[in-house]
């Protein structure tokens, strides 16, 4: 089947306990996604990571890519139904099934990527997958590489990253932790502020605040870092 290109991908995951469509929704607003609806005007590529297809179905939407082992699913065949394209991995692998739908994602021309539902749950599994959102981050071409989940946003860049806006409100506690050795960023319209500054391991980035009416900025010039932006906090 043609797969036709997009710029941006939608993935959904399901951590462990699972996600409910009011999460989802909920995480969506807090992307500025607006509704579900969004994903029908903006057409992304809609992504099912394992127990990320029952996300998708949850929402009354079928993923149009599907990846993984189907461990998390408790009815593969049902859930799986209409998927277009669908790539079954095995149970025993070097590599998560968020890894494997990320490179999928590849072939139809995505630059850009929203993540939900990949994050939290069993610590392990949200460790590794900061580590390798931060990974994808770093690919010579990759654009914005986003996560959500119910106590955080995660943006994830690099060197290669077009310096930017944060888009968060004045007020709004962020955290920016290096994802790899010699790090250094500049950050504006922050509490602190930062000018080619080479940020160590530890909590030297921990808990800036946005000063600026419009927001802060950041650029990095060496290195990956993650910003975390806590939800639940002013």
């Amino acid at each position: 089947m043609i797969r036709v290109p997009r710029k941006s991908a939608v993935l959904l995951g399901a951590s462990e306990g699972g996600v409910s469509a009011t999460q989802l929704s909920a995480q969506f607003e807090a992307a500025g996604l607006s509704s579900v609806q969004w994903l029908d005007a903006q057409s992304p590529l809609r992504v099912g990571v394992d127990g990320g297809v029952a996300s998708w179905r949850s929402l009354e939407l079928v993923p149009e890519l599907a990846v993984g082992d189907w461990d998390s699913l408790a009815s593969p065949d049902q859930a799986l139904a209409g998927v277009p394209h669908r790539v079954n991995l095995p149970t025993e692998k070097d590599q998560s099934d968020l890894r494997a739908a990320l490179e999928e994602t590849l072939s139809f021309g995505v630059e850009d990527w929203l993540c939900f539902g990949v994050t939290g749950g069993r610590p392990d599994h949200h460790l590794a997958t900061v580590q390798e959102l931060s990974l994808w981050s770093g690919r010579k071409g990759a654009g914005r590489v986003r996560a959500w989940d119910e106590l955080a946003q995660y943006v994830f860049l690099s060197e290669g990253s077009v310096p930017g806006n944060l888009g968060i409100p004045q007020g709004q506690i962020f955290s920016v932790f290096p994802m790899s050795e010699d790090v250094r960023i500049s950050l504006s319209g922050a509490s602190y502020s930062l000018e080619n500054f080479r940020l160590p391991p530890g909590s030297r980035g921990l808990s800036n605040r946005v000063e600026n009416a419009f927001g802060a900025s950041i650029h990095v010039q060496q290195g990956r870092v993650v910003v975390v932006i806590p939800s639940k906090l002013a």
